[in-house]
């Protein structure tokens, strides 16, 4: 259901959803490319309530496929944003980091990291101290293997250890304390423009990274959700330099290695799309492309985890890919997702809806 237009298109930006404050409950949407090249610093806020979109405070630095995580320390929840493609940073990539607060409604400085570099995942840690890990991602002159972590305490960065693999276009699945805080990486794309199947595990009591468990398939532009405790569902992604993919595979903490899941139903491959983990516990899947050339394309569906079946879900009112997912609560009801922005059949979307489960 199409719902409230931000004020600006926007693609490859970030989402969150916010917890804490006069704000808890409503989704943050910042950064972006906007229509005709332009990086944007803007931020919006969706009123959930209200269904509406009002203005917060801007980015110091325009910045698209940067990291986001939300973080929270000593009772306060801050958004944390670093790195990215900018017209604001030298060499058009950030080192700079920023974070916001409800309570102030502003981005304040949080230091900057070791290495420019954009296309990468930030993850919180979830060993309760508010620190976040930055690992891989591409500048203007490589293709990085290290990582960094920040510190919510003293604000800065420092770094940490270096990974198995040059990537860029990674996903990341922070996992919980029952499995030591460590942080999978999956797939993405390498220093020689290689799609990869390989994936890594940081381990943040040791500081280092070790080679897990290949997948299949390799991907890049693919999702990763969290399903369960900590078993963490690769969707689909690009495969080779033509060809997106349809496949499903699911990565077990216990074993550590993957398995193949029911491949999604359609026709075409799947890439660019988005997901968001469902209250349940399955995971929609929306939009997206067919190939990495194909335009934008409207079909949803939902992954059954207790089922391992996909069935095919709402579609979306409007084409788009390079969007984002994010489920938000309704006090009384069920849960909805909101999906905004990307690219729609002919251009970057101010446009966002709304997906009842």
């Amino acid at each position: 259901t199409q719902t409230a237009t931000m004020g600006t298109t926007r693609v490859y930006h970030e989402s969150v959803l916010l917890s804490s404050g006069t704000t808890a409950g409503d989704v943050m949407v910042m950064g972006g490319l906007r229509s005709g090249g332009a990086i944007t610093a803007s931020a919006e806020i969706f009123d959930t309530a209200s269904e509406t979109w009002g203005n917060t405070d801007s980015m110091d630095d325009s910045r698209y496929a940067f990291g986001s995580a939300v973080i929270s320390y000593s009772g306060t929840e801050y958004i944390l944003v670093a790195g990215g493609a900018s017209s604001t940073c030298t060499g058009g990539y950030c080192k700079p980091a920023e974070r916001w607060r409800d309570s102030t409604g502003i981005w304040a400085d949080a230091g900057d990291m070791g290495y420019q570099r954009a296309a990468f995942p930030l993850t919180a840690l979830t060993d309760g101290s508010g620190d976040a890990l930055a690992c891989g991602g591409i500048n203007a002159t490589n293709v990085l293997d290290s990582s960094e972590i920040y510190s919510a305490s003293s604000n800065s960065w420092s770094g940490a250890g270096t990974m198995t693999k040059k990537r860029y276009g990674h996903t990341a699945a922070g996992l919980s304390s029952s499995h030591d805080s460590d942080v999978l990486v999956v797939g993405g794309r390498d220093q020689t423009n290689a799609i990869l199947a390989s994936t890594e595990k940081y381990d943040l009591s040791a500081d280092t990274w070790n080679t897990s468990d290949s997948m299949t398939t390799p991907r890049y532009a693919h999702t990763t959700t969290i399903v369960s405790t900590d078993y963490v569902l690769a969707v689909a992604g690009q495969y080779t330099a033509s060809e997106c993919i349809r496949r499903v595979e699911l990565w077990s903490p216990t074993t550590g290695l993957w398995t193949d899941k029911t491949t999604m139903p359609g026709n075409g491959g799947k890439c660019r799309h988005a997901a968001a983990r469902l209250e349940n516990g399955d995971v929609v899947v929306m939009g997206g492309r067919t190939s990495p050339t194909a335009s934008a394309n409207t079909e949803s569906h939902v992954y059954s985890i207790a089922g391992n079946s996909w069935s095919t879900a709402d579609a979306l009112d409007t084409a788009r890919y390079g969007h984002t997912a994010v489920l938000y609560p309704v006090s009384g009801s069920a849960d909805l997702v909101l999906a905004a922005g990307g690219v729609g059949p002919s251009s970057i979307l101010t446009s966002a809806e709304l997906f009842t489960p």
